[in-house]
């Protein structure tokens, strides 16, 4: 009788509706199911991908410490004056005798200053160390080969691009600034654009900032903080990239501080893109004794702007500084690392929040030994 009833069940067609019904709710669940599974190996990967990032940015740590303390067992010691005016010369690093260059290599027209930075890595000390040496030392850094010479020739492309579509406009003075109509050709006459490093239009420039300028002040600001505890500096931002050109014909920057009254800049950092630089073309950046009333005849160390050289400086009154004029197309991209502000009350304009552009510096520990 139950097999008859079955049977009956089927022939009517009611069996047979609802057993499709279950198959299609079957092949739902199994299709639900793999939706979830392919969901679960991605948050997987995700979660793979935040632990290895976590774990080289401890590993890069550490590993930066314990070169440190190796270094600082394998010195060379010798005996050596604690200046009260210069407090981090108590640091092993930079007690080391290691050469700089002279005047003439500054002003030279060839990237002499490479071969300083590669003897200071024969001590164990890497380029982001020689830069902090030089910058507690001197004031500031010079560096050549900073970038490659085939990237730089494509960013000083990208800059003649924007000065011949006319994209450029004269750069302003200090307090000024905030007044678009006001230019000051007697002071300045260079001609200037302010880009983010995602623009479209500078994609070579945008790349050295974010994969070498970001990384590298990261590396400086990191080493100081590890090094020499009475310089470490908070970067909270930069600005965005100061795209400059002086169009020759004794277009010039007279004497003048980057942070005159607290704007918050604390590092300059200025990558020049001019090939085959010759004295006579002018155009030399010049950099004062610390602490000099610009009024004052300030003695000066004249640095060419050749290509791929890379010029770091603190943007405060220990580094008063100049164009000289120059009678020859200058390309240059500047970019200014803020720390926190002081108190001044006054909005540094192109400013960028550190979280969103030092992402990549973030990196930078796994890198550095």
């Amino acid at each position: 009788k139950a097999t008859v009833s079955v049977l009956n069940w089927l022939v009517g067609g009611e069996g047979i509706t609802t057993m499709c019904d279950v198959a299609s709710l079957l092949a739902e669940a199994r299709a639900l199911d793999a939706q979830n599974a392919a969901a679960l190996l991605d948050l997987r990967d995700v979660f793979d991908d935040e632990r290895r990032h976590i774990v080289l940015q401890r590993a890069g740590t550490y590993e930066m410490k314990q070169a440190l303390l190796e270094l600082k067992g394998a010195r060379l010691a010798r005996p050596h004056s604690l200046d009260a005016a210069r407090p981090w010369m108590k640091h092993w690093m930079f007690a080391l005798d290691i050469p700089c260059p002279s005047l003439e290599d500054y002003a030279s027209e060839y990237p002499v200053a490479k071969r300083y930075v590669e003897e200071a890595k024969c001590h164990n000390i890497p380029d982001f160390g020689y830069a902090c040496k030089r910058l507690l030392e001197e004031n500031f850094c010079v560096m050549d080969d900073f970038w490659p010479r085939e990237k730089c020739l494509k960013m000083r492309d990208e800059l003649k691009a924007l000065h011949e579509r006319d994209e450029l406009e004269h750069g302003k003075i200090g307090e000024l600034e905030h007044k678009a109509t006001v230019h000051a050709t007697t002071w300045r006459s260079d001609l200037v654009t302010w880009r983010e490093d995602s623009d479209p239009a500078l994609p070579s420039s945008g790349e050295y900032q974010t994969s070498k300028a970001d990384i590298f002040v990261g590396k400086v600001a990191k080493f100081l903080e590890i090094s020499c505890p009475e310089y470490t500096w908070e970067a909270t931002k930069r600005s965005r990239m100061m795209c400059t050109v002086y169009p020759g014909n004794g277009t010039h920057y007279v004497k003048h501080y980057d942070n005159p009254n607290d704007n918050s800049r604390v590092l300059t950092l200025i990558l020049y893109l001019n090939e085959d630089w010759k004295e006579e073309d002018g155009g030399y950046i010049r950099i004062g004794e610390p602490y000099q009333a610009l009024e004052d005849d300030i003695r000066f160390v004249s640095i060419a702007p050749l290509m791929g050289r890379a010029l770091m400086f603190w943007s405060d009154k220990r580094c008063p500084h100049e164009v000289s004029p120059a009678y020859r197309t200058r390309y240059a991209i500047t970019v200014w690392f803020h720390g926190v502000k002081k108190g001044s009350g006054h909005d540094v304009p192109n400013d960028v929040p550190a979280a969103q552009v030092l992402e990549r510096a973030r990196h930078a520990a796994a890198a550095m030994r």
